[in-house]
């Protein structure tokens, strides 16, 4: 009861609803009893911001959902979502992120918007890559940084890599040739975090 009140008196409007409009509404069997509708936090200058993660056509919403909960463990200041199939606001997402998608700045761009943006803004970009580069411990992740993570099945978009940028790649010594795009961005972004902690 006492959380309840807590967030009826933080919104807007709230309303009781019957049980057979909550089952229609809610997406798991195990709940609170709380559909809560929320304005996503649109950050205008997030372009401004040091260190961002920028996520490039990504598909699957469960790993959009794990890159955000790391985000928010690193103190990443925004995330950008280029061509997302998966839109921020998507449930999924906000489900696996536990909510950090609502509490990270964020935006939706084309590629072409996105790019020009970082480019124009002075960012370091580094790119994801499965074997170029350098090992993402060479770099020190200081200054505005941009680190960019492809789509699960096609990578990167190809154009990026016309433009100027650093390639990073995580070692591997398995069968695999790549990691699940939610690992991967993870690694990268607890490296930048602890460089910059340690600068």
């Amino acid at each position: 009861k006492e959380l309840l009140n807590s967030l009826i008196n933080k919104a807007k409007r709230s309303f009781q609803i019957s049980n057979k409009m909550y089952q229609q509404l809610s997406l798991k069997e195990n709940h609170a009893g709380i559909i809560a509708a929320i304005k996503l936090p649109i950050d205008e200058d997030i372009y401004n911001k040091e260190f961002l993660i920028v996520l490039d056509h990504l598909e699957i919403p469960g790993n959009i959902g794990t890159i955000y909960r790391t985000l928010d463990s690193v103190k990443a200041d925004g995330v950008i979502l280029v061509d997302s199939i998966s839109k921020v606001n998507n449930p999924k997402i906000t489900s696996s992120s536990r909510g950090c998608n609502l509490i990270i700045p964020s935006t939706q761009e084309s590629y072409n918007d996105a790019l020009n943006k970082l480019l124009k803004n002075n960012y370091t970009i580094f790119l994801g890559e499965p074997i170029l580069g350098l090992n993402y411990q060479e770099y020190d992740y200081n200054g505005k940084i941009a680190i960019v993570v492809g789509n699960e099945r096609f990578g990167i978009n190809p154009d990026w890599y016309n433009h100027n940028h650093k390639k990073v790649y995580i070692p591997m010594e398995g069968n695999q040739n790549s990691l699940n795009v939610g690992v991967a961005a993870s690694i990268l972004a607890y490296e930048a975090y602890m460089k910059r902690k340690n600068k």
